[in-house]
């Protein structure tokens, strides 16, 4: 813990910092015009006077408009379409005149942006798409999915390394595992989650603000930034936290197109969703112990195991040299799913079942041999019947995923294949999928944070995160990895070259 002379200096720091400039939370009047336009007039300066208008048709806002000296006149009127289109008329020949800012937050569920957007807000983006995040559904990997630099070094801060159990908090601290903030204009340092978590209401207004900063003062035409305040919202204040925190976020982004008159293209992204429930943290070690294995930080023994214990999260990583653990451990209270590596296939057990993965070339193979783990068997008998499936039982990637969007486990083939091949430089023996309401992790942290939601399982809740832009609209449904080359069809880069980054 801080000492209090500490924390006197941090709560002064935020009270003076000039606070971040959002726009106001709702309209001053509202005026419908032809063609089902709507003037949205605001007071953006406070004065009591309207001094700039969106106009919204057809679910986006379309125009700018200025009253620049409040005469009761629009002296300018930005045409958003034609600003992007002009800017991709000129993409050809120079870089777009239009900067891009891309926000990155952390665990925000896609359906409640959708929802959002349903009720009014976010109305200069065009319509969120889901986007699968890597299992297991955490934010490291996901990033080094979005910024194609894979391998992660591991699913967490603490993990093994093949000879030790790395200590996850000196890990953490030193950003050893997000090796992905190379690309990233702004983040908040490690060294300053612990208060993100404590006061997550007013870590995430200082964030907005020092995003809103360093753009503002910044040249470069892609702009990216990490916001991690929207994950410890999540965490203690489950849907509500969300809620309060894509408000502000519409306020925020309506605020940046105002101050750049139009002039800039935002995309926004999660890198996966939370459950938005309350869950238990549940403790594997001791029933492990008890069990019979070595919870040890060295494996030299077929019944040594290493767990690491580090966040709140609804997966765990155990390393051993036998897979026997998996399906002992999947027997235990609260694990729903173990999978491992086994030769050229992932297996994957549940308590009553077993299956197999087996990929050739870019196509998938299902195999139920005892009930069906995964409940894809319905899935691949619709394939079959569609002629997708080949004489061996293989079909290809992009029919699971497109067979799997509305499934309890989405992507479920490729997102398994892949934590085992690749995502991970130090991957663990087996992973365990945890039920809905229960979590694992640092029995210390759960002494001071009861969590109202998570993430990590393989489940479809906190496995969809969002994507959006002002650019116009992506695919209805992507993974993490194929974000960066939709954008790029609307001239738009979410990965600049490697700079010192502008963190301060």
């Amino acid at each position: 813990m801080a000492s209090g002379a500490s924390l006197l200096t941090f709560v002064l720091a935020i009270g003076c910092a000039a606070p971040v400039r959002l726009f106001p939370p709702v309209a001053t009047a509202l005026r419908a015009g032809t063609d089902e336009h709507v003037e949205h007039r605001y007071d953006v300066d406070g004065d009591g006077q309207v001094d700039y208008a969106e106009v919204v048709s057809n679910g986006r806002v379309r125009l700018l408009r200025y009253d620049d000296d409040q005469d009761g006149a629009w002296e300018a009127e930005v045409d958003l379409d034609t600003v992007r289109r002009t800017a991709d008329e000129r993409s050809s020949a120079k870089p777009s005149e239009l900067r891009h800012l891309v926000l990155i937050l952390d665990s925000i569920p896609y359906a409640m942006v959708a929802d959002l957007q349903r009720q009014g807000r976010l109305l200069h983006f065009a319509a969120p798409s889901r986007v699968v995040a890597p299992f297991p559904v955490m934010t490291d990997p996901s990033m080094t999915e979005f910024f194609s630099c894979a391998p992660c070094p591991a699913v967490e801060a603490e993990h093994y390394d093949g000879e030790q159990l790395v200590a996850g908090h000196d890990w953490y601290m030193a950003e050893r595992n997000a090796p992905w903030y190379r690309y990233v204009d702004y983040y908040l340092p490690h060294t300053e989650h612990g208060w993100a978590y404590l006061f997550p209401g007013d870590r995430f207004e200082a964030e907005l603000r020092d995003v809103q900063r360093h753009f503002l003062e910044s040249d470069r035409q892609t702009f990216v930034a990490y916001l991690v305040s929207t994950s410890s919202l999540g965490s203690q204040r489950g849907r509500n936290g969300h809620q309060v925190a894509l408000i502000l976020l519409d306020r925020f982004c309506r605020r940046m197109m105002y101050e750049t008159r139009g002039h800039l293209q935002i995309t926004l992204l999660s890198d996966h969703g939370h459950n938005l429930r309350p869950s238990r943290r549940i403790s594997l070690r001791k029933n492990l112990e008890r069990s019979g294995y070595r919870i040890v930080e060295r494996l030299n023994t077929p019944s040594d195991l290493v767990v690491p214990e580090f966040g709140q999260v609804s997966v765990i990583s155990l390393y051993a040299q036998s897979t026997q653990v998996a399906a002992d451990a999947v027997g235990f209270d609260g694990v729903e799913l173990a999978a491992y590596r086994d030769g050229e296939r992932v297996v994957v057990r549940s308590r009553a079942g077993r299956a197999r993965i087996e990929r050739r070339g870019d196509a998938y193979r299902y195999l139920a041999e005892v009930d069906d783990p995964l409940q894809l068997k319905p899935i691949a008998a619709a394939l079959q019947r569609r002629g997708l499936v080949d004489a061996d039982g293989f079909a290809q990637d992009d029919d699971w995923f497109a067979a799997l969007h509305d499934h309890v486990y989405p992507d479920a083939l490729q997102r398994l294949w892949r934590a085992f091949d690749g995502l991970f430089e130090h991957s663990p023996t087996v992973l365990l999928s945890l039920e809905e309401g229960v979590c694992a992790g640092s029995a210390d942290l759960a002494k001071w944070i009861q969590m109202a939601s998570v993430h990590g399982n393989l489940r479809a809740v906190g496995s969809y995160a969002f994507v959006m832009s002002t650019a116009g609209r992506l695919p209805r449904e992507l993974r993490m990895r194929d974000i960066a080359t939709q954008l790029q069809t609307f001239g738009l880069s979410t990965r600049r070259s490697v700079e010192t980054s502008t963190n301060e």
